[in-house]
């Protein structure tokens, strides 16, 4: 499930808003969705969030949930659409 789409949520900031320099990274509110997640077993989507959001995210499941891996999102590594 996707914590936002392209611009500024209530969880936190998509890529369109970074671009804009509106960029945050997940806010309590998006915490608490992230905890409504886990315990459902919901996947997070990081397509479409901006870096702080990403990195925020897995910061703050890496301290409250132990997530298995390091970064795993960056090792796989960005492309260019074309």
């Amino acid at each position: 499930m996707q914590l936002v789409y392209n611009g500024k949520e209530a969880t936190g900031s998509g890529v369109i808003a970074m671009l804009n320099e509106q960029d945050s990274g997940i806010t309590e509110f998006g915490k608490e969705v992230i905890d409504e997640m886990v315990k459902h077993g919901i996947t997070v989507d990081f397509s479409h969030n901006s870096s702080m959001l990403i990195n925020s995210t897995l910061d703050y499941m890496d301290s409250k949930y132990r997530c298995a891996g390091d970064r795993i999102a960056f090792a796989i590594g960005f492309y260019v659409r074309l």
